[in-house]
């Protein structure tokens, strides 16, 4: 494993996504969202669902529905996706370039998550790789009124760790995450430039 170097930044905090930063999910959250999908007659493709990612599950449906011009019950797939995930979440694993940094800032700094994700499924992501324990905070879709690319998730993770959004370090690993980081005024580092599950995107 290579090490990521921090070093170049300057910062008091740092806040981390989950799903694809500190957890390697995106294949079992596809395997999820398939297979509810599935349950009311639709056929969600890898291609499609990798092209979202960071999307809540809520916009990632509702975004399915006007692409395929069909009309789903998006509540039901939200609860059967997440139920489906939450079943077989002692499979995850995490991304450890980016846990790297995580263990090594324990303690040291305030650190929190901001993800898209449903707390329930966000927090047994964290347990299963024994991470939830390292953050100050989590944050997550339920706790906001509008989710990213929206920088509302930033600034309140900013707030609950008492640190200004400019002086916080953001890892993240999608377009929408990255957007909501700078547009709350953070740093943010896109974590497919060095972590090593990104090396044959």
């Amino acid at each position: 494993m290579v090490k990521y170097d921090i070093g170049n930044y300057s910062f008091k905090a740092i806040i981390f996504d989950c799903d694809g930063t500190l957890v390697n999910s995106a294949p079992l959250h596809y395997s999820a969202f398939k297979v509810a999908l599935e349950k009311q007659g639709a056929v969600l493709t890898y291609a499609w669902y990798m092209d979202r990612l960071g999307l809540s599950r809520q916009g990632l449906i509702a975004d399915y529905c006007v692409a395929n011009s069909t009309v789903l019950d998006i509540p039901r797939a939200i609860a059967e996706s997440e139920a489906q995930f939450l079943n077989r979440a002692g499979e995850l694993s995490e991304i450890p370039e980016v846990m790297d940094i995580a263990r090594n800032h324990f303690r040291k700094i305030p650190m929190a998550v901001a993800s898209s994700g449903q707390r329930l499924s966000v927090e047994q992501s964290l347990e299963s790789i024994n991470a939830l324990h390292l953050f100050d905070f989590v944050l997550c879709s339920d706790d906001v009124s509008a989710c990213k690319p929206d920088p509302e998730i930033y600034f309140a993770a900013a707030q609950k760790i008492q640190v200004k959004i400019s002086e916080c370090l953001v890892f993240e690993d999608t377009h929408e995450g990255l957007e909501s980081a700078t547009l709350a005024g953070a740093k943010a580092v896109d974590v497919r430039t060095f972590a090593s599950i990104y090396d044959n995107n």
